[in-house]
């Protein structure tokens, strides 16, 4: 995904209110199960908003923008509040990505239903779409989803409908990147947090001073991935593997539906 993102800036350009929407439903998820669970630190800061001005951390987001992985500022929660401390700390960590696996479904499932609505109305076969869905998790289907469609259906397709398109394949594979990058156990990053319910509470606070320091690191990344390509596929191989599994799984569920 880096590689496209350097060259194709109309992509660059699909990408931002695509990853407006991820970070923003990321955060309110955090700060309402918190409330859920007992703590309004989140609602009395203003933090159940859409607003996306008061979601964004701006090296999280350059994150995303630049290398398809991210995080957001995150949503302050007054542990002490929650009912059940060490199971709604996991519980509101959790609800995040979730709500990215979520979001990234919802695309995914519109994909598919776009693709069935076309399909009848261009008298194409249900063969037609079900090879539409098979291009869900290749690059091709986020880089050039003009080109896909009009080769599904033979003819030329409307440039908006396929740029509509494009958004729901990169909408789909940002929020997967975002979830599966947030679950890695590195502070201030959600992973961190379940785990940390899950030490000892000593353990955990040494554990979680570790975030003054995980930003260095998540700088040397973008930096040595803007400059070296070729580290970005070493360092994120596994995220990346992740990320097209579960798109396969939601190609999987779709086709189920034929």
């Amino acid at each position: 995904m880096f590689n496209l993102l350097r060259n194709d800036l109309g992509l660059f350009l699909l990408m931002v209110p695509a990853v407006l929407i991820a970070l923003v439903v990321h955060e309110v998820s955090h700060g309402y199960v918190a409330y859920l669970c007992g703590d309004n630190t989140a609602k009395a800061y203003g933090r159940l908003t859409l607003n996306p001005l008061k979601h964004l951390d701006p090296f999280g987001a350059i994150m995303m923008l630049l290398i398809g992985f991210g995080y957001a500022r995150p949503v302050p929660v007054n542990y002490r509040n929650l009912r059940k401390p060490r199971r709604d700390i996991a519980l509101v960590a959790l609800a995040g990505p979730l709500s990215n696996l979520l979001l990234a479904l919802v695309a995914c499932v519109l994909y598919f239903v776009i693709l069935l609505i076309y399909a009848a109305s261009a008298d194409v076969r249900l063969e037609t779409v079900a090879a539409g869905i098979r291009w869900l998790p290749s690059p091709a289907a986020y880089y050039d989803q003009n080109w896909l469609m009009n080769a599904l259906f033979m003819g030329e397709v409307p440039r908006l409908l396929t740029t509509f398109m494009q958004f729901l394949t990169l909408f789909a594979t940002i929020n997967i990147g975002l979830a599966l990058f947030n679950l890695v156990p590195l502070p201030p990053l959600d992973g961190s947090k379940i785990l940390g319910s899950l030490l000892p509470p000593q353990t955990a606070a040494r554990y979680l001073r570790l975030e003054y320091y995980s930003r260095f690191f998540f700088l040397g990344i973008v930096l040595l991935s803007w400059l070296f390509p070729s580290l970005y596929d070493i360092v994120f191989w596994p995220l990346e593997f992740l990320r097209t599994a579960i798109l396969n799984f939601y190609q999987w569920l779709m086709l189920l539906l034929f």
